[in-house]
């Protein structure tokens, strides 16, 4: 490829257009020629029910305007639109495929590798964000807060206070947390600072990278029975597809309290 690279984005509802475009502009300037489109999502329900079905591995027609800009482009960027059989045949001079997400679920990776493109992803994120809610959210169930909250708005004020047996020092918990990649690394730190317990079930993160974070590495079942909270942070694969079920959920403790950050 010669400069500049001829560079193609398609934006969403979530992730502007112009505001890549304009980004990629400045920080790659005299090394990238870009064009940008917006997806219109309004036929399809909206950009949350495009989104899913992007990510369930739903293809959605590509505009007859978009048709010659993908011919020429050498880098295509995308958010949500999936890259996908009829954009890779369109895209014929295409050598990159970057998504803007930290998943390829809505770009065929495999069959554009096997027509030598190359694809690359931006892993974490949003790890941050997500980790930040996680934890707010174990916060607000171990303590009680939006039940108080939500019953004090109703001008109640139950005697006994009704939160107060059910709620817990931090300290005192165990956290499972299924998954130890950006978000479960980033919400056992947060976690870590209260004096939680930590469990971590991941096949694939090692056990001494686990131990750096003051966590233990177990079983998903011993994980499941020992935890006072379980906080999910795993992608949507065929191997995690059901990971969660009635047997699972029967083996939390009485009380136990699950979190689908996934």
């Amino acid at each position: 490829m010669s400069l500049p690279y001829r560079t193609f984005v398609i934006g969403d509802g979530l992730q502007r257009a112009d505001l890549t475009a304009r980004i990629l502009t400045q920080e790659l300037a005299g090394r990238v020629s870009v064009d940008a489109v917006e997806w219109d999502t309004s036929d399809l329900g909206g950009m949350s029910d495009a989104a899913m079905g992007a990510e369930r591995g739903l293809s959605y027609p590509v505009p007859m305007e978009w048709h010659d800009r993908l011919a020429q482009c050498q880098i295509l960027v995308t958010h949500f639109f999936p890259i996908r059989a009829e954009v890779l045949r369109l895209a014929e001079s295409v050598k990159i495929i970057a998504s803007l997400r930290h998943g390829l679920e809505n770009v065929d990776e495999k069959l554009a590798r096997e027509q030598g493109i190359e694809v690359i992803n931006n892993p974490g994120r949003t790890a941050e964000p997500v980790a930040d809610w996680a934890v707010c959210a174990i916060i607000d169930l171990v303590r009680g807060y939006s039940r108080a909250n939500t019953a004090l708005h109703a001008l109640q004020w139950p005697q006994p206070f009704e939160v107060a047996p059910r709620a817990r020092d931090l300290r005192s918990i165990t956290v499972g947390i299924v998954g130890f990649g950006y978000v479960g690394q980033a919400v056992s730190k947060r976690l870590a600072a209260f004096g939680c317990r930590l469990l971590v079930h991941d096949p694939y993160a090692s056990e001494r990278v686990v131990a750096t974070h003051g966590a233990v590495t177990v079983g998903l079942d011993t994980l499941l029975s020992q935890s006072d909270v379980v906080t999910l942070h795993v992608r949507l694969t065929p191997e995690t597809r059901g990971m969660i079920g009635a047997r699972e959920l029967d083996l939390l403790q009485a009380g136990g309290l699950l979190v689908n950050a996934a």
